[in-house]
């Protein structure tokens, strides 16, 4: 992949994906950072929405204890606490990344038709494969 790649494909379970549409999860929580700065996340809606469904601007991406995390963006964070610190067990760093300018695709479409598969985690996409989700999903 070219190590230029500034867009990331990025699978999140449906309740996370509504509340991202939805103006009230203003940040995604991840274990690990990215290997250089990006600016824009494609998003892959998890089963049983199973569908590329829109794509947002990076604000900024902040890396902290889950504590630090959690005490300032707790709030527009969109999880429960319990569940947060279930998923950071045992980690010492966590990473938030700021949502901006939230797009969804005006036609949500399979994975399939970029000839990929969900991530696991994420996937680096080309300058082109974002322009096929743009076209795909609809967007001018």
């Amino acid at each position: 992949m070219d190590s230029k790649a500034t867009t990331v494909l990025i699978s999140i379970h449906p309740k996370y994906v509504d509340l991202i549409s939805a103006g009230k999860k203003k940040i995604e929580f991840r274990k690990s950072s990215f290997s250089h700065p990006i600016k824009r996340f494609v998003v892959y809606s998890t089963a049983p929405v199973s569908k590329v469904v829109g794509f947002f601007d990076v604000d900024s991406i902040v890396c902290d204890s889950p504590q630090k995390l959690w005490e300032t963006y707790a709030a527009v964070g969109g999880i429960e606490q319990n569940d947060y610190f279930d998923y950071y067990a045992n980690k010492s760093m966590a990473v938030g990344i700021r949502i901006k300018n939230y797009t969804p695709l005006s036609n949500s479409f399979n994975i399939k038709m970029l000839n990929m598969t969900p991530p696991q985690s994420y996937k680096y996409l080309t300058d082109r494969e974002f322009d096929l989700v743009r076209d795909l999903g609809k967007i001018g």
